[in-house]
């Protein structure tokens, strides 16, 4: 939900292009370290786990997403 929720805010009523693309691929980028900095924090709270399983398991959700919006955002919205 985020990848699209993201990409489709910054996007929504534009056309699909590279620049979409490239914007794509920085909402995925900014998610990766979203997560990582979220995980990170977790070490700072005792009955909480990080893992490096959940910053890729939030990846692909991101990369889902991104790729969502691309193929039906527009539709959907």
């Amino acid at each position: 939900p985020l990848g699209f929720g993201m990409l489709g805010a910054l996007r929504v009523g534009k056309p699909l292009g590279l620049t979409t693309i490239l914007i794509g691929l920085s909402v995925i980028a900014f998610d990766v370290v979203f997560s990582a900095v979220v995980e990170f924090g977790q070490l700072y709270f005792p009955e909480r786990t990080c893992a490096g399983s959940d910053v890729f398991a939030q990846t692909l959700g991101a990369t889902a997403g991104v790729l969502a919006w691309l193929m039906f955002g527009e539709r959907v919205t």
